[in-house]
């Protein structure tokens, strides 16, 4: 593993170091599912409303990150704040991972280059570009990665319910 730049290394043990699920414990009544809203002003807003329970906190430096849970249309899933940045992110969900939730739907904001493009237009994405490091972590290095096929198919329906453009 002796690569031209350090962040091309990629260890393929699935055993890292610092494992959140080696030292922390399910806990009872997580949700499979999660939705990680970048604006905490939603999170905010749906505690307004008494639709979440809060469940755990994942602990930080910065002060506790509330983990909650919210039925919607007979389901559960996971309400909490993802962090700000590629690094707080992924410690996040590995917690919650730890916690005992598998999958995931973050909810962000992007620019777009393309004028064409109408503000509040939801884009859901099938593939990045990998420039931020933390996924190489993850991942074998390359230039780029594509999401799972499948990926955006469960929320297909919902965002042709709504008046949102989607992309």
């Amino acid at each position: 593993m002796q690569a031209q730049y350090p962040i091309l290394e990629f260890d393929d043990s699935s055993d890292a170091i610092i494992e959140p699920s080696k030292v922390l414990k399910p806990v009872d009544g997580m949700p499979e599912r999660g939705v990680l809203p970048i604006y905490h002003t939603v999170i905010a807003e749906l505690k307004q409303r008494s639709l979440l329970t809060h469940l755990t906190d994942i602990v930080t430096a910065m002060g506790p990150i509330p983990v909650y849970r919210m039925r919607q249309e007979g389901k559960e899933v996971v309400v909490t704040h993802p962090g700000l940045c590629a690094p707080f992110a992924a410690a996040v969900l590995e917690e919650l991972i730890a916690f005992g939730c598998r999958k995931f739907i973050a909810c962000g904001s992007a620019g777009v280059l393309d004028s064409a493009v109408v503000k509040g237009t939801v884009i859901v994405p099938s593939s990045a570009v990998r420039d931020e490091g933390t996924s190489f972590h993850y991942v074998a290095p390359s230039r780029g990665i594509a999401a799972q096929s499948d990926s955006s198919k469960p929320s297909r329906p919902f965002w042709r319910s709504t008046e949102c453009r989607s992309k």
